[in-house]
């Protein structure tokens, strides 16, 4: 769960890259960044 996994990130303390939302190509992604500068992608399907 995309959404899920970027609250537990924000509460830790990482900051939006772009946020999560639904993409053309059908999946709903975010970037964050970690505290320690890491760059995450998180993706998961949307469901039809």
């Amino acid at each position: 769960d995309a959404d899920a996994v970027a609250a537990d990130m924000l509460a830790a303390g990482a900051r939006v890259i772009f946020p999560v939302s639904d993409r053309s190509y059908g999946y709903r992604q975010g970037g964050l960044a970690d505290p320690f500068g890491y760059q995450w992608l998180l993706s998961q399907p949307i469901a039809h």
